[in-house]
């Protein structure tokens, strides 16, 4: 926590992360976190100084999953509701550049590919290229992207400008 910020303490739990070793918090606070135009409180697990992050805290997939939020990585941006909020100073150099994709011989690939459409949709299956072929998914946009498959039946490895999808 930032030098003085207090908060209760209650008692600390042993949590696992994505090692396989075991963290020990402080403790556990409730603490109110405010937009312009969204508000919403969350439990959040004391580290202490010694934990060793660059960040104030990390958000959990309880988070993520309660508040119907989602974060980009391209952007540094985190989403919740209708409001986006930037999560650092640091550029992405990724953002605005072209991007491509590298697709191996004979082989099915889980892409996220850039889309205009909003929601839940359905993508149709169809050849993009000579042998290789969008696979037919159900799909979500987030930020401007969904998740779906394209399918190589190619004898060479290829790069690709990613489609776009309507």
């Amino acid at each position: 926590m930032r030098p003085g910020f207090s908060y209760a303490s209650t008692k600390g739990i042993n949590i696992k992360g994505v090692s396989s070793s075991l963290l020990r918090t402080e403790s556990t606070t409730r603490l109110k976190l405010s937009t312009p135009t969204h508000e919403t409180t969350h439990v959040f697990h004391v580290m202490g100084n010694d934990f060793g992050c660059q960040y104030d805290g990390i958000l959990g997939q309880d988070f993520w999953k309660n508040n119907e939020t989602t974060i980009n990585y391209c952007d540094r941006t985190i989403t919740m509701g209708q409001v986006t909020m930037s999560f650092d100073n640091e550029i992405n150099e990724a953002k605005n550049k072209s991007h491509t994709l590298t697709l191996k011989t004979r082989t099915e690939s889980i892409v996220q590919l850039p889309t205009k459409s909003k929601g839940l949709g359905i993508i149709s299956k169809r050849k993009i290229l000579p042998g290789v072929y969008l696979a037919e998914s159900l799909t979500e946009e987030m930020n401007g992207y969904c998740i779906t498959g394209i399918v190589s039946t190619l004898e060479r490895d290829i790069r690709s400008i990613p489609p776009s999808l309507n």
